[in-house]
Protein backbone atom coordinates (compact mmCIF):
# COMPACT_ATOMS: atom_id res chain seq x y z
CA UNK A 1 0.00 0.00 0.00
CA UNK A 2 2.90 2.65 -0.18
CA UNK A 3 2.18 2.96 3.60
CA UNK A 4 4.24 0.58 5.29
CA UNK A 5 7.36 0.59 7.68
CA UNK A 6 5.93 3.99 8.79
CA UNK A 7 8.35 5.52 11.17
CA UNK A 8 6.08 8.49 12.17
CA UNK A 9 2.80 6.92 13.10
CA UNK A 10 2.75 3.29 13.67
CA UNK A 11 3.13 2.94 18.03
CA UNK A 12 4.37 6.87 18.19
CA UNK A 13 2.92 9.04 21.13
CA UNK A 14 1.25 12.01 20.92
CA UNK A 15 3.60 13.79 22.77
CA UNK A 16 6.32 13.61 19.80
CA UNK A 17 4.19 15.62 18.02
CA UNK A 18 2.47 18.38 20.51
CA UNK A 19 4.52 20.86 18.97
CA UNK A 20 2.85 20.70 15.51
CA UNK A 21 -0.90 20.77 17.37
CA UNK A 22 0.20 23.60 19.10
CA UNK A 23 1.07 25.43 16.12
CA UNK A 24 -2.07 24.28 14.82
CA UNK A 25 -4.06 25.96 17.70
CA UNK A 26 -1.87 29.09 17.67
CA UNK A 27 -3.18 29.60 13.55
CA UNK A 28 -6.75 28.45 14.43
CA UNK A 29 -6.76 31.34 17.33
CA UNK A 30 -5.11 34.00 15.24
CA UNK A 31 -7.22 33.65 12.43
CA UNK A 32 -10.48 33.46 14.41
CA UNK A 33 -8.69 35.45 17.08
CA UNK A 34 -11.56 38.57 16.50
CA UNK A 35 -14.33 35.76 17.63
CA UNK A 36 -12.80 33.81 20.28
CA UNK A 37 -11.56 37.27 22.33
CA UNK A 38 -14.84 39.09 22.22
CA UNK A 39 -18.37 38.24 23.02
CA UNK A 40 -19.53 38.64 19.78
CA UNK A 41 -21.12 35.63 17.00
CA UNK A 42 -19.47 34.43 14.19
CA UNK A 43 -21.16 35.48 11.27
CA UNK A 44 -22.65 33.34 9.07
CA UNK A 45 -25.44 34.19 6.10
CA UNK A 46 -27.28 31.27 6.86
CA UNK A 47 -26.31 30.79 10.26
CA UNK A 48 -28.63 34.39 10.33
CA UNK A 49 -31.37 33.07 8.28
CA UNK A 50 -32.06 29.99 10.21
CA UNK A 51 -29.45 28.37 11.94
CA UNK A 52 -29.75 30.90 15.31
CA UNK A 53 -33.34 29.68 15.32
CA UNK A 54 -32.81 25.76 14.87
CA UNK A 55 -30.74 25.89 16.94
CA UNK A 56 -31.88 28.15 19.77
CA UNK A 57 -34.87 26.18 19.95
CA UNK A 58 -33.16 23.00 20.26
CA UNK A 59 -31.19 24.18 22.99
CA UNK A 60 -33.51 25.44 24.99
CA UNK A 61 -36.01 22.77 24.43
CA UNK A 62 -33.55 20.49 25.73
CA UNK A 63 -32.39 22.33 28.78
CA UNK A 64 -36.20 23.18 29.74
CA UNK A 65 -38.09 19.80 29.00
CA UNK A 66 -34.44 17.46 29.52
CA UNK A 67 -35.50 15.35 25.78
CA UNK A 68 -35.41 16.08 22.30
CA UNK A 69 -38.04 17.82 20.30
CA UNK A 70 -39.92 15.85 17.93
CA UNK A 71 -41.97 18.83 16.40
CA UNK A 72 -40.72 22.89 15.68
CA UNK A 73 -44.16 24.68 15.85
CA UNK A 74 -42.39 27.57 14.38
CA UNK A 75 -42.07 26.92 10.75
CA UNK A 76 -44.50 26.18 8.10
CA UNK A 77 -47.20 26.10 11.19
CA UNK A 78 -45.15 23.46 12.30
CA UNK A 79 -42.51 20.43 10.87
CA UNK A 80 -40.84 17.59 12.72
CA UNK A 81 -37.51 18.25 14.20
CA UNK A 82 -35.30 15.09 13.25
CA UNK A 83 -37.28 14.01 10.02
CA UNK A 84 -36.99 17.67 8.36
CA UNK A 85 -33.79 17.58 9.07
CA UNK A 86 -32.95 20.71 11.42
CA UNK A 87 -28.97 21.11 11.22
CA UNK A 88 -26.44 19.30 13.27
CA UNK A 89 -28.86 17.70 15.88
CA UNK A 90 -26.69 14.32 16.57
CA UNK A 91 -23.15 16.00 15.92
CA UNK A 92 -20.92 15.52 19.28
CA UNK A 93 -20.41 19.49 18.91
CA UNK A 94 -24.26 20.12 18.87
CA UNK A 95 -23.45 20.10 22.98
CA UNK A 96 -22.23 23.43 23.05
CA UNK A 97 -25.38 24.24 22.69
CA UNK A 98 -26.02 23.15 26.02
CA UNK A 99 -23.23 24.93 27.48
CA UNK A 100 -22.51 28.08 26.16
CA UNK A 101 -25.12 31.04 24.64
CA UNK A 102 -26.16 30.13 21.13
CA UNK A 103 -24.44 32.76 19.68
CA UNK A 104 -21.00 31.84 21.08
CA UNK A 105 -21.52 27.99 20.47
CA UNK A 106 -22.17 28.63 16.34
CA UNK A 107 -19.14 30.06 16.15
CA UNK A 108 -17.11 27.76 17.97
CA UNK A 109 -18.10 24.92 16.11
CA UNK A 110 -16.60 26.02 12.97
CA UNK A 111 -13.60 26.95 15.09
CA UNK A 112 -12.89 23.49 16.11
CA UNK A 113 -13.36 21.76 13.12
CA UNK A 114 -11.27 24.00 11.16
CA UNK A 115 -8.47 22.94 13.78
CA UNK A 116 -9.80 19.15 13.45
CA UNK A 117 -9.19 19.48 9.71
CA UNK A 118 -5.55 20.38 10.12
CA UNK A 119 -4.81 18.04 12.72
CA UNK A 120 -6.65 14.94 10.91
CA UNK A 121 -4.71 15.98 7.61
CA UNK A 122 -1.68 15.67 9.59
CA UNK A 123 -2.39 12.43 10.76
CA UNK A 124 -3.31 10.88 7.76
CA UNK A 125 -0.05 12.25 6.10
CA UNK A 126 2.03 10.36 8.77
CA UNK A 127 0.53 7.35 7.84
CA UNK A 128 2.55 7.97 4.56
CA UNK A 129 5.81 8.03 5.90
CA UNK A 130 6.16 12.03 5.54
CA UNK A 131 8.08 13.90 8.58
CA UNK A 132 5.92 15.95 11.08
CA UNK A 133 7.27 18.80 9.29
CA UNK A 134 6.02 17.90 5.69
CA UNK A 135 2.72 16.64 7.38
CA UNK A 136 2.32 19.63 9.30
CA UNK A 137 2.33 21.33 6.14
CA UNK A 138 -0.08 19.77 4.69
CA UNK A 139 -2.28 20.06 7.61
CA UNK A 140 -2.04 23.79 7.58
CA UNK A 141 -2.61 24.16 3.87
CA UNK A 142 -5.81 21.77 3.92
CA UNK A 143 -7.32 23.58 7.45
CA UNK A 144 -6.11 27.20 5.79
CA UNK A 145 -7.76 26.52 1.99
CA UNK A 146 -9.54 28.67 0.66
CA UNK A 147 -12.63 26.07 0.41
CA UNK A 148 -13.22 25.32 4.20
CA UNK A 149 -12.14 28.61 5.73
CA UNK A 150 -14.22 30.30 3.53
CA UNK A 151 -17.64 28.38 4.19
CA UNK A 152 -17.18 30.41 7.85
CA UNK A 153 -18.82 33.16 5.84
CA UNK A 154 -22.17 31.16 4.88
CA UNK A 155 -22.39 29.31 7.51
CA UNK A 156 -22.01 26.01 6.37
CA UNK A 157 -21.68 23.83 9.35
CA UNK A 158 -22.24 20.59 7.70
CA UNK A 159 -19.97 21.09 4.64
CA UNK A 160 -17.09 22.20 6.88
CA UNK A 161 -17.69 19.46 9.10
CA UNK A 162 -17.25 16.45 6.02
CA UNK A 163 -14.59 18.54 5.04
CA UNK A 164 -12.88 17.96 7.91
CA UNK A 165 -13.64 14.60 8.73
CA UNK A 166 -12.78 13.16 5.22
CA UNK A 167 -9.14 12.46 6.45
CA UNK A 168 -10.21 10.89 9.30
CA UNK A 169 -12.15 8.54 7.53
CA UNK A 170 -9.44 7.84 4.48
CA UNK A 171 -7.13 6.97 7.87
CA UNK A 172 -9.77 4.29 8.85
CA UNK A 173 -9.58 3.13 5.64
CA UNK A 174 -6.17 2.42 5.45
CA UNK A 175 -5.79 1.32 9.27
CA UNK A 176 -8.40 -1.62 7.88
CA UNK A 177 -6.09 -2.06 4.24
CA UNK A 178 -3.09 -2.38 6.36
CA UNK A 179 -3.84 -4.08 9.90
CA UNK A 180 -7.45 -5.99 9.11
CA UNK A 181 -7.89 -6.14 13.13
CA UNK A 182 -11.19 -5.65 15.33
CA UNK A 183 -9.94 -2.43 16.16
CA UNK A 184 -9.66 -0.92 12.59
CA UNK A 185 -13.57 -2.32 11.95
CA UNK A 186 -14.51 0.15 15.46
CA UNK A 187 -12.16 3.02 14.06
CA UNK A 188 -13.98 2.67 10.22
CA UNK A 189 -17.46 2.46 12.32
CA UNK A 190 -17.01 5.38 14.54
CA UNK A 191 -15.35 7.74 11.49
CA UNK A 192 -18.04 6.58 9.56
CA UNK A 193 -20.82 7.72 11.97
CA UNK A 194 -19.62 10.76 12.77
CA UNK A 195 -19.45 11.30 9.38
CA UNK A 196 -23.38 10.81 8.58
CA UNK A 197 -24.25 12.73 11.75
CA UNK A 198 -22.55 16.07 10.77
CA UNK A 199 -26.31 15.71 8.70
CA UNK A 200 -25.04 16.95 5.21
CA UNK A 201 -25.90 13.87 3.18
CA UNK A 202 -24.51 15.40 -0.06
CA UNK A 203 -20.73 15.69 1.24
CA UNK A 204 -21.18 12.39 2.81
CA UNK A 205 -22.45 10.86 -0.16
CA UNK A 206 -18.95 12.21 -2.11
CA UNK A 207 -16.86 11.28 0.77
CA UNK A 208 -17.49 7.76 0.27
CA UNK A 209 -17.14 8.04 -3.48
CA UNK A 210 -13.33 8.63 -2.59
CA UNK A 211 -13.43 5.86 0.89
CA UNK A 212 -14.91 3.54 -1.68
CA UNK A 213 -12.56 4.31 -4.64
CA UNK A 214 -9.28 4.14 -1.83
CA UNK A 215 -10.42 0.70 -0.77
CA UNK A 216 -10.67 -1.13 -4.16
CA UNK A 217 -7.54 0.64 -5.33
CA UNK A 218 -5.99 -0.95 -2.01
CA UNK A 219 -7.30 -3.68 -1.88
CA UNK A 220 -6.70 -4.34 -5.73
CA UNK A 221 -2.79 -3.22 -5.14
CA UNK A 222 -2.76 -5.64 -2.07
CA UNK A 223 -3.92 -8.43 -4.54
CA UNK A 224 -1.53 -7.76 -7.24
CA UNK A 225 1.14 -7.57 -5.03
CA UNK A 226 0.14 -10.94 -3.00
CA UNK A 227 -1.63 -13.31 -5.21
CA UNK A 228 -3.32 -14.27 -2.28
CA UNK A 229 -7.58 -14.02 -1.76
CA UNK A 230 -7.72 -13.27 0.96
CA UNK A 231 -6.15 -9.86 0.61
CA UNK A 232 -9.22 -9.25 -1.16
CA UNK A 233 -12.25 -11.44 0.99
CA UNK A 234 -10.82 -10.21 4.44
CA UNK A 235 -10.79 -6.43 3.97
CA UNK A 236 -13.78 -6.16 2.01
CA UNK A 237 -15.64 -8.58 5.09
CA UNK A 238 -14.37 -5.91 7.64
CA UNK A 239 -15.27 -2.78 5.75
CA UNK A 240 -18.73 -3.94 5.21
CA UNK A 241 -18.91 -4.86 8.74
CA UNK A 242 -17.93 -0.92 9.81
CA UNK A 243 -20.53 0.33 7.50
CA UNK A 244 -23.16 -2.11 8.64
CA UNK A 245 -21.89 -0.74 12.24
CA UNK A 246 -21.65 2.88 11.26
CA UNK A 247 -24.94 2.84 9.57
CA UNK A 248 -26.52 1.15 12.95
CA UNK A 249 -24.94 3.97 14.66
CA UNK A 250 -26.12 7.22 12.64
CA UNK A 251 -29.87 5.12 11.51
CA UNK A 252 -30.84 8.46 14.15
CA UNK A 253 -29.73 10.56 11.42
CA UNK A 254 -30.72 8.39 8.21
CA UNK A 255 -34.49 6.74 8.49
CA UNK A 256 -36.12 9.55 10.05
CA UNK A 257 -35.46 12.19 7.09
CA UNK A 258 -35.03 9.01 4.59
CA UNK A 259 -38.91 8.54 5.34
CA UNK A 260 -40.13 12.26 5.76
CA UNK A 261 -38.32 13.17 2.42
CA UNK A 262 -39.59 10.60 0.09
CA UNK A 263 -43.75 9.93 1.84
CA UNK A 264 -44.23 13.21 3.54
CA UNK A 265 -42.61 16.60 2.65
CA UNK A 266 -43.94 18.91 0.21
CA UNK A 267 -40.78 18.31 -1.71
CA UNK A 268 -42.01 14.52 -2.32
CA UNK A 269 -44.07 14.84 -5.26
CA UNK A 270 -41.42 17.30 -7.02
CA UNK A 271 -40.23 16.77 -10.09
CA UNK A 272 -37.15 17.80 -10.33
CA UNK A 273 -34.42 16.68 -12.95
CA UNK A 274 -31.84 17.38 -14.97
CA UNK A 275 -31.65 21.08 -14.79
CA UNK A 276 -32.24 21.10 -10.99
CA UNK A 277 -29.35 18.64 -10.61
CA UNK A 278 -26.90 20.38 -12.83
CA UNK A 279 -27.94 23.71 -10.83
CA UNK A 280 -25.25 25.54 -9.05
CA UNK A 281 -22.45 23.76 -10.91
CA UNK A 282 -19.05 24.84 -11.52
CA UNK A 283 -18.53 27.33 -14.85
CA UNK A 284 -15.65 28.47 -16.59
CA UNK A 285 -15.17 31.18 -14.56
CA UNK A 286 -15.00 29.87 -11.31
CA UNK A 287 -12.55 27.06 -12.72
CA UNK A 288 -10.05 29.46 -13.62
CA UNK A 289 -10.60 31.07 -10.14
CA UNK A 290 -8.94 27.55 -8.86
CA UNK A 291 -5.55 30.04 -10.46
CA UNK A 292 -6.66 33.33 -10.10
CA UNK A 293 -9.08 33.44 -6.86
CA UNK A 294 -10.31 37.22 -7.72
CA UNK A 295 -11.02 36.41 -11.36
CA UNK A 296 -15.04 35.90 -10.90
CA UNK A 297 -15.17 38.09 -8.18
CA UNK A 298 -17.54 37.21 -5.20
CA UNK A 299 -20.72 38.14 -3.77
CA UNK A 300 -19.20 38.73 -0.10
CA UNK A 301 -21.11 41.86 2.31
CA UNK A 302 -21.08 45.56 0.49
CA UNK A 303 -18.43 44.24 -2.43
CA UNK A 304 -20.98 42.85 -4.61
CA UNK A 305 -18.89 42.10 -7.90
CA UNK A 306 -19.80 38.23 -8.93
CA UNK A 307 -20.16 37.95 -12.65
CA UNK A 308 -19.98 34.23 -12.94
CA UNK A 309 -23.44 32.49 -14.44
CA UNK A 310 -24.39 31.13 -11.35
CA UNK A 311 -26.66 34.12 -8.75
CA UNK A 312 -24.23 34.80 -6.37
CA UNK A 313 -21.00 33.30 -5.13
CA UNK A 314 -20.53 32.66 -0.93
CA UNK A 315 -17.18 30.70 -0.75
CA UNK A 316 -13.90 30.00 -2.52
CA UNK A 317 -12.29 27.02 -4.11
CA UNK A 318 -8.94 28.37 -4.10
CA UNK A 319 -6.22 25.44 -3.01
CA UNK A 320 -3.56 28.05 -2.59
CA UNK A 321 -0.95 29.11 -6.07
CA UNK A 322 1.73 27.31 -3.54
CA UNK A 323 -0.15 24.41 -3.24
CA UNK A 324 -1.47 24.01 -7.54
CA UNK A 325 2.40 24.71 -8.06
CA UNK A 326 3.88 22.10 -5.50
CA UNK A 327 0.82 19.42 -6.73
CA UNK A 328 2.16 20.10 -10.49
CA UNK A 329 5.84 19.86 -9.80
CA UNK A 330 4.83 16.61 -7.90
CA UNK A 331 3.15 15.47 -11.00
CA UNK A 332 5.72 15.42 -12.90
CA UNK A 333 8.75 14.73 -11.38
CA UNK A 334 8.02 12.56 -8.61
CA UNK A 335 9.15 8.95 -9.42
CA UNK A 336 6.76 7.00 -6.80
CA UNK A 337 3.74 8.35 -8.40
CA UNK A 338 0.94 5.40 -7.36
CA UNK A 339 -0.58 7.33 -4.88
CA UNK A 340 -0.15 10.51 -6.90
CA UNK A 341 -1.96 8.55 -10.01
CA UNK A 342 -5.01 7.60 -7.72
CA UNK A 343 -5.62 11.14 -5.75
CA UNK A 344 -4.86 13.00 -9.38
CA UNK A 345 -7.08 10.87 -10.96
CA UNK A 346 -9.84 11.66 -8.06
CA UNK A 347 -8.86 15.69 -8.14
CA UNK A 348 -9.41 15.63 -12.05
CA UNK A 349 -12.60 13.70 -11.85
CA UNK A 350 -13.83 16.04 -9.16
CA UNK A 351 -13.18 19.73 -11.22
CA UNK A 352 -15.06 17.48 -14.32
CA UNK A 353 -17.73 16.89 -11.81
CA UNK A 354 -18.15 19.93 -10.49
CA UNK A 355 -18.66 21.63 -13.93
CA UNK A 356 -21.69 19.84 -13.91
CA UNK A 357 -23.06 19.78 -17.46
CA UNK A 358 -20.07 21.69 -18.83
CA UNK A 359 -18.50 18.24 -19.04
CA UNK A 360 -20.05 14.55 -20.10
CA UNK A 361 -19.03 13.53 -17.01
CA UNK A 362 -22.03 14.68 -14.63
CA UNK A 363 -24.74 13.73 -17.37
CA UNK A 364 -23.41 10.03 -17.13
CA UNK A 365 -23.24 10.06 -13.51
CA UNK A 366 -27.22 11.46 -13.48
CA UNK A 367 -28.05 8.28 -15.41
CA UNK A 368 -26.04 5.54 -14.17
CA UNK A 369 -25.09 6.48 -10.73
CA UNK A 370 -27.96 5.70 -8.12
CA UNK A 371 -28.63 8.87 -5.32
CA UNK A 372 -26.94 11.82 -7.50
CA UNK A 373 -30.35 12.29 -9.13
CA UNK A 374 -31.26 13.39 -5.46
CA UNK A 375 -28.92 16.37 -5.47
CA UNK A 376 -28.72 19.32 -6.79
CA UNK A 377 -24.97 21.93 -7.00
CA UNK A 378 -22.25 19.22 -8.97
CA UNK A 379 -19.68 22.15 -7.42
CA UNK A 380 -20.16 21.10 -3.83
CA UNK A 381 -18.00 18.18 -5.11
CA UNK A 382 -14.92 20.41 -4.79
CA UNK A 383 -13.73 18.89 -1.45
CA UNK A 384 -12.25 15.96 -2.66
CA UNK A 385 -10.42 18.24 -5.16
CA UNK A 386 -9.09 20.35 -2.74
CA UNK A 387 -7.41 17.36 -0.26
CA UNK A 388 -6.39 15.58 -3.39
CA UNK A 389 -4.12 18.71 -4.44
CA UNK A 390 -2.84 19.27 -0.83
CA UNK A 391 -2.05 15.50 -0.84
CA UNK A 392 -0.12 15.69 -4.06
CA UNK A 393 1.50 19.21 -2.71
CA UNK A 394 2.96 17.41 0.08
CA UNK A 395 5.07 14.88 -2.34
CA UNK A 396 5.78 17.99 -4.24
CA UNK A 397 7.48 19.82 -1.11
CA UNK A 398 9.10 16.82 -0.10
CA UNK A 399 11.05 16.51 -3.31
CA UNK A 400 12.24 20.25 -2.88
CA UNK A 401 13.87 19.47 0.54
CA UNK A 402 15.25 16.12 -0.23
CA UNK A 403 18.55 15.88 1.24
CA UNK A 404 19.93 13.42 -1.03
CA UNK A 405 18.79 16.02 -4.05
CA UNK A 406 21.25 15.90 -6.78
CA UNK A 407 22.49 19.36 -8.61
CA UNK A 408 21.19 18.41 -11.95
CA UNK A 409 17.21 17.27 -10.18
CA UNK A 410 17.37 20.59 -7.89
CA UNK A 411 18.00 22.65 -11.62
CA UNK A 412 14.96 21.08 -13.24
CA UNK A 413 12.93 21.55 -10.06
CA UNK A 414 13.73 25.18 -10.31
CA UNK A 415 13.28 25.09 -13.67
CA UNK A 416 9.89 24.42 -13.76
CA UNK A 417 9.35 26.62 -10.62
CA UNK A 418 10.74 29.41 -12.47
CA UNK A 419 8.26 28.50 -15.30
CA UNK A 420 5.85 28.70 -13.09
CA UNK A 421 6.61 31.82 -11.81
CA UNK A 422 7.05 33.57 -15.03
CA UNK A 423 3.74 32.73 -16.23
CA UNK A 424 2.10 33.89 -13.57
CA UNK A 425 3.60 36.88 -13.45
CA UNK A 426 2.65 37.21 -17.51
CA UNK A 427 -0.97 37.07 -16.33
CA UNK A 428 -0.64 39.18 -13.74
CA UNK A 429 1.25 42.30 -16.53
CA UNK A 430 -1.45 41.23 -18.78
CA UNK A 431 -4.59 41.68 -16.28
CA UNK A 432 -2.79 44.96 -15.03
CA UNK A 433 -2.70 46.58 -18.64
CA UNK A 434 -5.84 44.88 -20.39
CA UNK A 435 -8.25 43.55 -17.74
CA UNK A 436 -10.94 45.05 -20.07
CA UNK A 437 -9.80 43.38 -23.03
CA UNK A 438 -9.36 40.20 -21.35
CA UNK A 439 -12.71 40.03 -20.71
CA UNK A 440 -14.74 41.08 -23.44
CA UNK A 441 -12.65 38.48 -25.12
CA UNK A 442 -13.34 36.03 -22.44
CA UNK A 443 -17.22 36.54 -22.28
CA UNK A 444 -17.37 36.18 -26.48
CA UNK A 445 -15.98 32.89 -25.98
CA UNK A 446 -17.29 31.68 -22.70
CA UNK A 447 -20.11 34.24 -22.16
CA UNK A 448 -21.92 35.72 -24.58
CA UNK A 449 -25.29 36.04 -23.14
CA UNK A 450 -23.40 37.69 -19.68
CA UNK A 451 -26.48 40.55 -18.55
CA UNK A 452 -25.38 43.92 -18.21
CA UNK A 453 -25.67 44.01 -14.83
CA UNK A 454 -23.03 41.09 -14.38
CA UNK A 455 -20.38 42.96 -16.72
CA UNK A 456 -20.93 45.93 -14.28
CA UNK A 457 -19.97 43.84 -11.71
CA UNK A 458 -16.80 43.07 -13.19
CA UNK A 459 -16.13 46.79 -13.56
CA UNK A 460 -16.18 47.40 -9.56
CA UNK A 461 -13.73 44.77 -9.10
Amino acid sequence: MGVENNKYSSGSSIMKHLWVLLIFAIVTITLFGGFIFSDKMLYGSDTIEAGVMFRNFYGEFVKEHHTMPLWNPYLYGGMPFIDAMHGDTFFPLAALQFILPIQRALGYKLVIMVFFGGVFMYMFLLRFNFSPTLAMFGGLAYMLSGFLVSLVYAGHDGRMYITALLPLILMATISILRNKSLKSLLFFAFSFSILILANHPQFAYFAMWCVGAYFIYGVVRQFLDKKNINTLLKPSIIIITAIILGLAGSIVQLLPPYIYVNNYSPRAEESRGYDYAASWSMHQEEALSLILPGFVGTSVGDDDNYWGKNAFRLHSDYPGIIVTVLALLAVFYYRRKREIYFFTGVAIFALLYALGDHTPVFKLFYYVVPGVKSFRAPSTIMFLYIFSLVFIAVHGLKLLIDPELSARRYKKYLYFLSACAGILAFIALLFTVAAESIFKLWASIFYSSIPDVKSMSFETM
